[in-house]
């Protein structure tokens, strides 16, 4: 796949940028994208505020750390550029909303924020905020473009229209996406563990997608590493970082896919039942990296 972008960039000012920050400037703009090109978040107080945990931004920066944007969210915050509340009632949901301080001077004159009240955006799908029924008024989330994780370079553009556009999704990173939601969604199912969406639990799994292997391939090993660790030391590898890294996946994946076809034969104190049933040199260790974990 060419890195020569195709679609349309993430458009920032570069005044805003030169004011208060590069980093700062991205992340406001996107910021901007979800308040105004979109109808995600609640009003609250006369203002309208979106929430997206610290990961949820993190993967629309996928050039940055979360460092990174933890503190270009702080730096935002202290300048007065933005305001960060939690708004539930219930103690225990401390979720992060956050909104624009437009009335700053640093976005004011020459310096506004670019509008995106023109901007065209369809296809909206519904996005209930985490809030108690009838404390805020909720909105949607827009599946309008958004950073994808292989955007590897952010783009700034003088332009004469206002916009908060972002990098709309190839089809094939959607695909890898949903895909690697499947593989992580079965591991799941397979051993109880409850991993989340993040970025750290799925980055090797569209890893190995994006290298041509198959979801069942991916799962195959799950159903094989289950039976062949479950109830021995070995089960805490059951995870995203030890089953698809890419040193292991390749020796995982031959020694399961000779276990599928010799009828899937169960696992007692570590030895195989059936002598037509050969283990791999990578499956008689303790997982590559994770030693003494």
């Amino acid at each position: 796949m060419s890195l020569l972008l195709k679609v349309k960039p993430l458009v920032i000012s570069p005044m805003l940028a030169e004011r208060i920050g590069l980093n700062e400037a991205i992340v406001l703009q996107q910021i901007c994208y979800w308040l105004e090109d979109t109808n995600s978040g609640v009003d609250h107080e006369g203002k309208r505020w979106v929430y997206n945990t610290i990961d949820e931004w993190t993967e629309q920066f996928p050039f940055w750390s979360t460092d990174t944007v933890k503190r270009s969210l702080t730096s935002l915050k202290k300048r007065g550029l933005i305001d960060v509340k939690q708004l539930n009632k219930k103690q225990h949901d401390r979720t992060n909303f956050y909104s624009i301080n437009h009335a700053n001077p640093l976005l004011s004159d020459e310096g506004n924020l670019p509008s995106s009240k023109g901007a065209t955006c369809t296809n909206r799908e519904e996005q209930p905020a985490p809030i108690e029924k009838g404390s805020l008024h909720p909105s949607m989330r827009a599946s309008c473009p958004v950073l994808t994780e292989n955007t590897t370079e952010s783009t700034t553009e003088i332009t004469s229209t206002p916009s908060c556009q972002v990098a709309s999704q190839p089809d094939r990173e959607v695909v890898i996406n949903d895909s690697a939601k499947k593989v992580l969604t079965h591991l799941n199912q397979t051993t109880g563990i409850k991993f989340q969406f993040s970025r750290s639990s799925l980055e090797n799994i569209r890893g190995r997608l994006a290298e041509g292997y198959k979801p069942a391939e991916l799962m195959l090993v799950v159903d094989y590493k289950h039976e062949h660790w479950r109830n021995t030391e070995q089960a805490q590898y059951l995870r995203p970082a030890t089953l698809f890294i890419p040193k292991n996946f390749p020796g995982y994946l031959l020694s399961a896919t000779k276990w599928d076809k010799s009828g899937r034969p169960p696992c007692v104190n570590g030895k195989w039942q059936r002598d037509v049933m050969a283990v791999s040199e990578v499956d008689k260790e303790t997982p590559h990296g994770f030693r003494g974990a």
